[in-house]
């Protein structure tokens, strides 16, 4: 079996409730963000979600590799040794309640990864008003909606207190977010950090 296939299989078996849980949350809190934010007058905003969907699953694939690759299972029966890739120890690696569970710089880095990959909220000039006449930065805010979500979900993952983060450091964020090419790796050790400063 291949790699690719066994993740599918995976995501069948232990992972399409989350990844449904995951989607209806996330199309709450993207449609709540947009329809709440300050200064988008003259925007009509929508909600792509074939691109929520997309990027549910691809956050769960990205899951299902990290612990294939970094985590062990714990075994419940300390007496025989858990065969890596056997049935019990995929169930026991993946398992809703007892499986092995992601640090939050982890859950947060892999969901701002697809959020700001699929792009989800889109913003169209309502049809009264010329693309022209809006203020160049009611523009900027439109262009950077998504990177601001992603930013403040994963504040919001992480039960982070914005208000002990300095404005340099969420500015730095949001230049990364929209200007960069998107590391996991390198947001996992960044957020570790922010944990560790800001909670």
């Amino acid at each position: 079996m291949s790699q690719s296939q066994r993740v599918e299989l995976i995501l069948n078996q232990f992972y399409k409730k989350r990844i449904r849980e995951k989607k209806l949350s996330l199309v709450s809190l993207l449609k709540a963000y947009a329809d709440s934010k300050d200064g988008l007058d003259g925007f009509i905003s929508s909600l792509d979600i074939i691109a929520v969907d997309q990027l549910c699953k691809s956050y769960y694939i990205d899951v299902v590799k990290y612990k294939e690759y970094h985590l062990s299972p714990e075994n419940s029966n300390p007496s025989s040794k858990l065969e890596p890739f056997s049935d019990e120890w995929t169930r026991a690696l993946h398992n809703e309640k007892s499986g092995k569970r992601l640090r939050l710089s982890k859950v947060a880095a892999f969901t701002a990864k697809w959020i700001l990959k699929y792009k989800p909220i889109n913003l169209e000039v309502e049809d009264n008003i010329s693309p022209g006449s809006i203020d160049p930065k009611k523009r900027r805010l439109a262009a950077s909606l998504n990177e601001d979500f992603a930013l403040a979900h994963t504040f919001q993952l992480m039960n982070l207190d914005t208000s002990k983060i300095p404005d340099t450091v969420l500015a730095d964020m949001i230049y990364h977010y929209r200007y960069r090419s998107f590391d996991e790796r390198h947001f996992f050790i960044m957020l570790d950090h922010f944990y560790e400063n800001y909670i």
